[in-house]
């Protein structure tokens, strides 16, 4: 059995006691575009990041921030959050932004993949921490719009360790923690922080992994626009 199968298989061993909101509606309809979802799951983004920037997050509230998360897709059609995100409508270039974007596209996807519901949630739990160690960053790397110097990559290159600690501290599962220590690893072996390569990645970062590599390509960047999100989407396969 490789990596990949045994990360999901362990994520079948505690299945939680909460079910995961079902699709009621898989295609798009003019009623989705309403921004209110998309804008409400921004905002519990931008309070957990302050959350972690202060050193004030607690367990208690990673808890209800994730449930508040689940709720907002209870209530919401993810297709309308997710056309709305890639189309640039929220408006917003910042880490609680991509965040946003990196959680709507993880629902899609494990839904989209018929995952178990303790499967989903992993993802979603990861897709949310992922890139907390960013706060231990000065806001001048965060924050910068042109490409990072040496100096600057090497210092950014060490926010998966802190995310991992980050989310020991929360008491998340050991495939999430290790999913957001990896999710710069890349299948080549070129990646960090560990130069691990192929199936030596864990089943959780290589998705966080493409994810990553999605918003990236949907977002504007100094030296060119957004990608129209069918062809990030066309590429990545």
């Amino acid at each position: 059995m490789s990596q990949m199968q045994e990360d999901r298989k362990d994520t079948r061993q505690n299945k939680q006691q909460w079910e995961l909101p079902r699709l009621q509606n898989w295609t798009y309809s003019e009623d989705e575009d309403t921004l209110e979802p998309l804008t409400r799951l921004y905002e519990q983004m931008v309070a957990f990041y302050e959350l972690v920037k202060t050193s004030e997050l607690t367990t208690s509230d990673f808890d209800m921030i994730f449930q508040n998360i689940l709720l907002i897709f209870q209530e919401s059609k993810p297709w309308g959050m997710f056309r709305n995100y890639l189309e640039g409508k929220l408006e917003k270039e910042n880490l609680a932004a991509k965040t946003t974007g990196f959680i709507v596209s993880a629902n899609i996807l494990g839904k989209a993949l018929d995952w178990s519901t303790e499967e989903q949630y992993q993802l979603l739990k990861a897709s949310i921490l992922h890139d907390t160690g960013m706060m231990k960053l000065q806001d001048s790397i965060i924050e910068k719009k042109g490409r990072l110097d040496d100096e600057e990559r090497k210092t950014i290159q060490h926010h998966p360790e802190d995310s991992r600690l980050i989310a020991l501290e929360l008491g998340a599962e050991g495939a999430v923690c290790r999913s957001v220590f990896e999710h710069h690893e890349r299948y080549d072996g070129k990646g960090y922080p560990q130069g691990l390569k192929g199936d030596e990645i864990s089943f959780y970062a290589q998705i966080l992994i493409i994810l990553d590599y999605f918003i990236a390509m949907v977002s504007n960047r100094t030296y060119r626009s957004a990608m129209v999100g069918f062809f990030a989407i066309k590429q990545l396969i």
